[in-house]
């Protein structure tokens, strides 16, 4: 990645899923530009100091960050009701957190959120983007 960037053919570095050492290392030869993690309100691990801590090594080199499934793989859309809303294939069934015995947990932190989005006139989701947005500018949610 350095040649091209060197080569002016690339002209910003970013990661994805790397820990906070391996994002030290990497700046230290070229500028991140960004690391790509899953964050939600349901996946917060980028947050815990004791699996890195990425976020605060983001912020203390002045790393964006771009979270993927902002919504939590669909946890946090409200469309989701039941482990029986996947069909065969979905990768979805093999998340603890989609498993059967902890789905209904999960729902019910789910309707904790709905009870705040239906005060505020919204969906699920929106509170769960906004949330995501309030945890700082260099925070970039990319819902798909």
């Amino acid at each position: 990645m350095l040649t091209l960037a060197r080569a002016g053919k690339v002209r910003h570095l970013g990661l994805c899923e790397v820990s906070s050492a391996t994002l030290r290392r990497a700046s230290a030869v070229h500028p991140i530009a960004a690391v790509q993690m899953e964050y939600s309100a349901f996946s917060t691990e980028i947050e815990d100091p004791a699996t890195g801590p990425l976020l605060a090594t983001c912020r203390e080199l002045g790393v964006a960050v771009v979270c993927y499934s902002p919504l939590s793989r669909g946890l946090l859309s409200g469309q989701l009701k039941s482990p029986d809303d996947f069909e065969d294939g979905d990768t979805r069934k093999e998340f603890p957190r989609f498993s059967p015995e902890n789905f209904g947990k999960n729902m019910d932190l789910v309707a904790t959120i709905r009870e705040t989005a239906e005060k505020k006139g919204v969906t699920v989701g929106q509170v769960a983007l906004a949330w995501l947005l309030a945890q700082g500018e260099d925070i970039f949610p990319i819902p798909g």
